[in-house]
C-alpha cells in the first residue's frame, strides 16, 4: 500500500513540475525598437541588399531628413514632419529595379496625426503603381497588395511580393 501511495505522489508531483500537461504559460512577446523590428522582418524573409534608413544612425544618408524624404518619396504634397517621429526604420530595397521591395516603422509622438503619415506613405505607393504603368516589365504585385496600419503611435507599410499580410501581422504582435 506504501508503494501505490509512494507511486501516485511521484506522478503527481511529476505532473506538477511539468505543468500538469496544460500549457499555462504565455510566450513573452519581444521588446524591438523599430530597427530591431525592420532587421529581423529583413532577416526572417530573406529581404537583402536594399538601404535602411533609421532615427538610430546618426550617418549622414542612413536617416531621414526633409531632403531624403523628398528624394525617396518623391513630392507627395505635404511632408510629414519628422519631429513628430519618435523613432522608424525604414528599408529600401532598390537591387531589382523590377520588384519593389521596401518596408516602414515609424513610432510617432503623443498626439501626432498618424493619418497624415499614412496618407503620405498611400501617396508614396500610389504614384509608384501609376509610374509603372509606363514600364511592362516592372512586377506590380507587391505594390498592389501593399500592407498599411495604424496601430496606437506607429504608422507601417509593408511592400513585399509575398508575406506583407504575415510581415504586418508580425509587426502588429511585436508593438509595444
Amino acid at each position: 500500500m506504501k508503494k501505490i501511495i509512494i507511486t501516485v505522489l511521484l506522478t503527481a508531483l511529476l505532473l506538477v513540475s511539468c505543468g500538469g500537461g496544460s500549457d499555462n504559460s504565455d510566450p513573452q512577446k519581444q521588446s524591438y525598437n523599430t530597427k530591431q523590428l525592420v532587421e529581423k522582418i529583413t532577416a526572417d524573409y530573406s529581404l537583402s541588399g536594399g538601404t535602411y534608413f533609421s532615427s538610430f544612425s546618426e550617418v549622414y544618408g542612413e536617416y531621414l531628413d526633409s531632403d531624403m524624404l523628398l528624394s525617396l518619396y518623391g513630392d507627395m504634397g505635404e511632408v510629414p514632419d519628422m519631429e513628430a517621429v519618435e523613432e522608424y526604420c525604414v528599408y529600401v530595397d532598390g537591387t531589382d529595379p523590377n520588384l519593389q521591395k521596401e518596408l516602414g516603422v515609424f513610432k510617432t509622438k503623443d498626439g501626432t496625426d498618424t493619418e497624415l503619415f499614412l496618407s503620405f506613405m498611400r501617396s508614396r505607393i500610389a504614384a509608384m503603381l501609376e509610374n509603372a504603368k509606363n514600364y511592362p516589365s516592372v512586377d506590380t504585385e507587391p505594390l498592389k497588395n501593399a500592407e498599411f496600419f495604424v496601430e496606437g503611435n506607429y504608422v507601417v507599410y509593408v511592400v513585399v511580393k509575398s508575406d506583407a499580410k504575415d510581415i504586418s501581422e508580425f509587426i502588429k504582435d511585436n508593438l509595444d
